[in-house]
């Protein structure tokens, strides 16, 4: 919502979802990889068609955000053979991860092969993905009582707090967060809002710590953005997300902070957790954001429009609008759309095609 010139109205806040799915789908696709951890045990047959060195498994689209916590040869055995962790390495060495490919060490007696079959001879179990980086993000308000609860109630947010969409992390349980509602934080401002005037906009509470910049509030009917504390001062943008100024008395303060959680994915289990327990979000990469975002905007102004918008080329005829020739063009939107892709498409995130030796 913030990134569009206009604020659409609270209840296009689904189809944003939507586009903001899709656009994260046609992201990772482009890059070829995902950027989310998932905890799982792949197998590898062995010998392959890789045409690798035989101490040298490329992992291709199963690469490794964190050290293998097991690597077996002979799945298929009654007790598969143990590779020693000291027997083999994850490279890039230097910069991963992700690791791109697993080595057995030439100086050790450790192999592959060991199957009856070479079908399925290689497990490894651990992280699969881009990296395993996240940033902090509040913590529980009210603990998680049982493994089927499908709801997080969470401290303070903000930018940086857990949102729709966010892989939410508390203990080792990993949460998708799938949608979000408001819930009284009991605060009620004992000055502030009491007219309706956009001006109006410091709102006195007794404990400024129990807010973040960034989050948007509710009194009555009128969302505000919460865009600066101090001390126990709260400066909001009023009438947020096409609501309409109101006056206010007496009214607690809502915030967005109760979220709906699909529980254990990516290869988690579901368990309880206490109150006060911390929260983390898997962080994604900033360009990887700013094109899911920018994907999801072109999405949203174009849908409308039957996606009927076209960049205009000079010297034609056909285009979004006659507005856009000329010296002084109108930029047409998504015109530095395709700038931005171009930046991703050579950019680290992308994973290259491998050349295997013949």
């Amino acid at each position: 919502m913030r990134a569009l010139d206009i604020t659409p109205a609270a209840y296009t806040a689904p189809q944003i979802d939507r586009k903001l799915t899709a656009a994260a789908d046609a992201v990772d696709g482009i890059c070829q990889r995902k950027f989310y951890p998932t905890d799982a045990t792949y197998t590898f047959d062995w010998p392959n068609y890789q045409y690798a060195y035989p101490w040298r498994l490329w992992l291709d689209q199963f690469e490794m955000a964190a050290q293998p916590t097991l690597v077996v040869s002979g799945t298929y055995l009654p007790v598969p053979v143990v590779i020693p962790v000291g027997s083999y390495f994850m490279a890039p060495i230097n910069d991963g991860p992700p690791y791109t490919s697993l080595e057995l060490r030439r100086d050790m007696n450790s192999s592959f092969g060991n199957n009856t079959t070479p079908q399925n001879d290689i497990g490894i179990t651990g992280s699969f993905g881009y990296w395993m980086q996240t940033t902090p993000a509040g913590s529980l308000s009210a603990s998680i009582a049982t493994t089927a609860q499908g709801t997080a109630q969470v401290s303070a947010g903000a930018l940086a707090g857990p949102g729709v969409g966010d892989v939410m992390i508390v203990d080792s349980e990993r949460m998708l967060i799938t949608n979000s509602s408001y819930i009284s934080t009991g605060i009620t401002p004992s000055s502030g809002g009491t007219t309706n005037l956009a001006s109006d906009n410091t709102l006195a509470v007794p404990d400024g710590t129990q807010f973040n910049p960034g989050e948007i509030l509710l009194i009555d009917s009128e969302y505000m953005l919460l865009q600066n504390v101090f001390a126990n001062n709260l400066l909001v943008k009023r009438a947020w997300g096409g609501t309409v100024l109101s006056t206010h008395s007496g009214s607690p303060i809502w915030a967005n902070r109760l979220l709906s959680v699909t529980r254990g994915i990516l290869g988690t289990t579901a368990t309880t957790h206490l109150v006060n327990a911390p929260i983390v979000i898997n962080q994604v990469p900033g360009l990887i954001k700013d094109c899911a975002i920018a994907t999801a905007v072109v999405g949203l102004t174009n849908e409308p429009a039957a996606y009927a918008i076209l960049v205009p080329s000079y010297g034609s005829q056909t285009g979004a609008s006659m507005a856009t020739l000329g010296a002084n063009a109108e930029a047409a939107p998504g015109v530095g759309y395709q700038g931005l892709l171009q930046l991703l498409t050579n950019s680290i995130y992308v994973r290259k095609v491998r050349t295997r030796v013949v």
